[in-house]
């Protein structure tokens, strides 16, 4: 008895040194050249975002397909954040102008800014010693908000059978649930499409944009490494996790487009 035991134990050692582990040990390798590829993929996508500092459908559904090449399946993650330059007046405590006693919305104080050089607020409190300042702010916008800004003006566009609103007559004839598209996107040309005009979301020097991609499928390799390990890591699936971006370089649509 003692004997077979050991036998079926050889057995089963054998067939994971010279069967499982060698497999495990090829799929692992795979993992990683899937690995390779998707930092790739996503480095050039990232890349060519930050050079051109926009967007478009075809950018991003050419970057799927790329990565479909991987054999995996991802969850992607894109974030635009813009930096914003909003309009504030300060008053200073006295004119060496170090002390600020209180900020004002450009927006709101406008008037008595550029006609008085005295702000009044609400409870008659007069304010100042005035100087009219910038204060940064960011915005975020997620990947599906900028795809679907991008597919609504597709969508609008097909509608209206492509018309040309940078037609001043086109434009006033249409109503405004028919212009092609969402205000803050652009118009460049595009020999490559059918109405020689590409549709981008626009970014600005300065802004940060950032790729995330992680598998959400398990692998073979995942599957023989549980196997081998009787499932001590089943929760830990994850081969291919990528974070890259960085800041926009350029703002080649401005130079052959017409904003709407």
């Amino acid at each position: 008895m003692e004997d077979s035991l050991q036998r079926v134990f050889s057995i089963i050692i054998a067939v994971v040194i010279f069967f499982l582990l060698p497999l495990y040990i090829a799929f692992e390798k795979k993992d990683d050249i899937s690995y390779s590829l998707a930092l790739k993929i996503t480095t050039n996508f990232a890349n060519d975002v930050k050079n051109k500092g926009y967007l478009t459908l075809g950018m991003y559904n050419k970057f799927i397909e790329n990565l479909a090449v991987s054999d995996n399946a991802y969850d992607i993650t894109i974030e635009h954040v813009a930096k914003k330059y909003n309009p504030v007046i300060y008053s200073y405590k006295d004119d060496t102008y170090k002390e600020i006693v209180a900020t004002f919305d450009y927006n709101l104080y406008k008037n008595q800014f550029e006609k008085d050089r005295v702000i009044k607020d609400s409870r008659g409190n007069i304010y100042d010693n005035l100087i009219l300042a910038y204060e940064l702010s960011e915005e975020r916008y997620t990947g599906s908000q900028i795809i679907d800004m991008l597919e609504g003006a597709r969508v609008n566009e097909i509608a209206t059978n492509a018309l040309d609103i940078t037609d001043t007559n086109v434009y006033k004839r249409m109503n405004a649930s028919e212009i092609s598209l969402v205000s803050g996107l652009y118009k460049i040309d595009d020999v490559s499409s059918p109405t020689g005009k590409t549709v981008v979301y626009p970014m600005n020097k300065g802004d940060q944009f950032t790729v995330i991609i992680r598998n959400t499928n398990t692998t073979i390799a995942s599957v023989l490494f549980n196997t081998l390990t009787f499932g001590a890591d089943t929760g830990n699936n994850m081969k291919v996790y990528i974070n890259y971006g960085g800041t926009i370089q350029n703002e080649s649509y401005r130079y052959a487009s017409i904003q709407m």
